[in-house]
């Protein structure tokens, strides 16, 4: 059975989210109802333009203190839409770039195909490399990916390897676990590539092992 982010919406709601910023980022009450939307808080939120958490794609000093980021998206993503991140990456790219700054030292992009909202997947893809609230899905005593706690697999393990080692992630391998249930063993492996690169099925061998795919550049 598949984990699928519950939407609001089923029951004729708005999800979470939605609501929450209205209520905090451009009223600034946390009593507004929902039901009293209208057209207006649509022409209120183009008039006080709150903006958002990344509204700055300069990073220097993070970059300059070694700092490093892996950021991931699913491909699925039904409360964020997947292509912010790419806006996201290409703002900062051409911020950084332009003092000479290569992206690729200190920050990478990585989008998973079939990946809801930070964890699942409705069509049994690969997503699973143990990121924020992915172990938890599987169980409350799952840590880091059963079977391969590697920096290969597990994304938080590519980023300690990545800043503390100089190993920087090409691809991560993404699991999909039988009924996303650890003890029932794995359905597929896929790497998950850096984006601009997508993973290609190598055109022979088994498309459930990792090991016949590879990464190829969308560009």
């Amino acid at each position: 059975m598949s984990t699928n982010v519950a939407f609001a919406a089923d029951s004729g709601a708005p999800t979470e989210p939605g609501i929450t910023w209205i209520q905090n980022f451009l009223y600034n009450d946390t009593t507004w109802d929902w039901h009293d939307f209208t057209y207006q808080v649509i022409l209120d939120a183009e008039r006080i333009d709150p903006g958002q958490a990344t509204v700055g794609f300069n990073f220097t000093g993070f970059h300059n203190r070694n700092g490093k980021i892996i950021q991931y998206q699913g491909f699925a993503d039904g409360l964020i839409p997947t292509g912010s991140s790419e806006v996201l990456y290409k703002n900062i790219w051409k911020t950084m770039g332009s003092a000479g700054i290569a992206l690729d030292h200190w920050y990478r992009l990585f989008l998973i195909p079939g990946m809801q909202h930070c964890t699942g997947t409705a069509v049994d893809a690969p997503y699973y490399i143990a990121s924020a609230s992915q172990p938890f899905a599987l169980g409350p005593e799952v840590w880091s990916v059963p079977g391969f706690s590697d920096p290969k697999h597990d994304a938080l393990l590519a980023l300690i390897a990545w800043t503390e080692e100089g190993i920087a992630p090409d691809a991560i391998i993404g699991t999909k676990f039988i009924n996303e249930t650890v003890s029932a063993g794995v359905l597929r492996q896929r790497p998950i590539c850096m984006y601009p690169k997508q993973a290609r099925y190598n055109g022979f061998g088994d498309p459930n092992l990792a090991k016949n795919w590879h990464c190829q550049s969308l560009y």
